[in-house]
């Protein structure tokens, strides 16, 4: 399996996982939708393949092991189904972790409003169909994938976000054939990763992700690199589709959810028995 065009393949560098491993505790963040998940038509009906749930499981036992997904935490586990791990859902605003659910301070106040929001669009796109909205609490989703014509859902979409019971004062954000409305707090996912550094004094970070969303939680490890704050970090994008900012941001790339199941299968062997296929 070879890596897209521009970065180097990660799986024909895996001297450089090896680096990581070495530096103990080490900390190994994963996105969900296009990373250990393949992109599908409905958020439904995501998964995960039963050789990543045991990749995930296994690991847990020897580095701290943290999906970080724009999901909330209840669909995440679901998800994922690996009770070990911890979960930081809507982009590091909730977390599950050791059988308990909080969600940030900072993002709490604003749950109310965008639930509101959640409702007003439901009733602004009632005739609209293949438009999916995901009220996750913290955050809203909005997903046009299916719809007949895309472009002019977002337009609408954004209209209706920009117009007087939109999102003025929130956060509007896309990705691929989708729009996020987040509160407007310094809470995302390089925050999620620094306060995991902070909590279990991590030497080493290995960070997968696929979308827009995913650069915060790339220049994070990047900024924690060069501030002496990680001894090794490496950040990988997944995708053949990949926007520029992440690829920007990236150290390796891996062509999809298949080639991160390969990784994370031959990275049990250097970290659990301590040999590598």
């Amino acid at each position: 399996m070879s890596s897209p065009p521009g970065l180097p393949g990660l799986l024909d560098h895996l001297d450089a996982v090896r680096r990581l491993v070495g530096h103990r505790p080490m900390g190994l963040f994963v996105d969900i939708d296009g990373t250990i998940a393949p992109i599908v038509p409905t958020p439904e009906q995501a998964t995960v393949s039963p050789a990543v749930a045991r990749a995930l499981a296994a690991l847990s036992g020897g580095l701290s092991v943290v999906v970080l997904t724009g999901r909330d935490t209840a669909a995440a586990r679901r998800i994922v189904g690996v009770a070990e791990i911890a979960y930081a859902g809507n982009h590091g605003m909730e977390w599950w972790e050791d059988g308990t659910a909080t969600v940030d301070p900072l993002a709490e106040p604003y749950v109310g409003r965008i639930h509101r929001i959640a409702v007003h669009l439901g009733s602004a796109l009632a005739g609209e169909p293949g438009v999916l909205l995901e009220d996750k609490g913290p955050s809203l989703s909005i997903h046009y994938r299916l719809a007949a014509d895309p472009a002019a859902v977002r337009e609408r979409v954004l209209a209706v976000l920009g117009g007087p019971e939109g999102a003025g004062g929130l956060l509007v954000r896309e990705g691929k054939m989708l729009i996020e409305v987040l509160p407007p707090v310094a809470v995302n996912k390089g925050t999620a990763i620094a306060r995991t550094l902070e909590r279990r004094r991590l030497a080493s970070v290995l960070v997968l992700g696929d979308d827009t969303t995913d650069v915060d939680a790339f220049e994070a490890v990047r900024e924690l690199r060069a501030a002496g704050a990680l001894e090794e970090a490496l950040a990988v994008a997944v995708s053949e589709d990949a926007p520029e900012r992440l690829l920007a941001a990236a150290d390796y790339r891996l062509a999809d959810p298949a080639a991160v199941e390969t990784l994370l299968t031959w990275l049990v062997g250097e970290v659990v028995s301590g040999t590598s296929s």
